[in-house]
């Protein structure tokens, strides 16, 4: 696997908002899960960021990963964790649950981990959801809104063990979310 070396000044202000969204969230990613989102978040998003400023030309800036090579699953595994993190909005309103970016992600990861034999993409689809979690709530900090539905808050959560999507699912109600179970218990 081919290291990038990025030098600290360049990275530090995505590492600080990562740490941040991650304290925040209370979700923690391993230190090798975190290099690569700092990595990839430098390498898609930009060096010039803020948390109010995230939002705004992102589209516009990710738009050349849509175009990369699909044909390796490591940059469809990258593609749906940006989209699913950064941007499930676009999803919301397609029709798509951000739960299928998630899926598709995950897969990717865990394919080319078996295929290359590269230990880090394993991990990254063992905490492709905390990922996602810190992504969403970086994106919260920004705009103080969250970027996905009270529906997919719910399936996030209740699929998925999404922090995040139970994060947001209190703050839009103070009930409880019910949970499905085939048997009922009785104390």
């Amino acid at each position: 696997m081919a290291h990038q070396d990025l030098h600290i000044p360049q990275t530090t202000g995505w590492r600080a908002l990562l740490t941040h969204a991650q304290t925040t969230g209370g979700v923690h990613l391993s230190r090798a899960v975190e290099e690569h989102l700092v990595a990839l978040l430098y390498r898609h998003v930009g060096a010039d960021i803020s948390p109010a400023d995230l939002e705004q030309g992102l589209v516009d800036r990710l738009d050349r990963l849509l175009h990369a090579d699909t044909s390796r699953p490591n940059v469809v595994g990258d593609q749906c964790l940006l989209f699913a993190g950064l941007l499930p909005e676009h999803a919301i309103r397609k029709g798509v649950p951000v739960s299928y970016f998630v899926e598709i992600g995950r897969n990717a990861y865990r394919e080319y981990a078996s295929k290359h034999r590269v230990a880090l993409y394993e991990t990254l689809a063992d905490e492709f959801v905390a990922a996602m979690d810190v992504l969403q709530t970086l994106r919260a900090l920004g705009s103080g809104e969250p970027c996905i539905d009270g529906l997919n808050a719910y399936n996030l959560w209740h699929d998925l063990g999404s922090a995040h999507g139970w994060r947001v699912l209190r703050a839009l109600t103070p009930s409880l979310p019910a949970s499905c179970s085939t048997s009922a218990r009785v104390h």
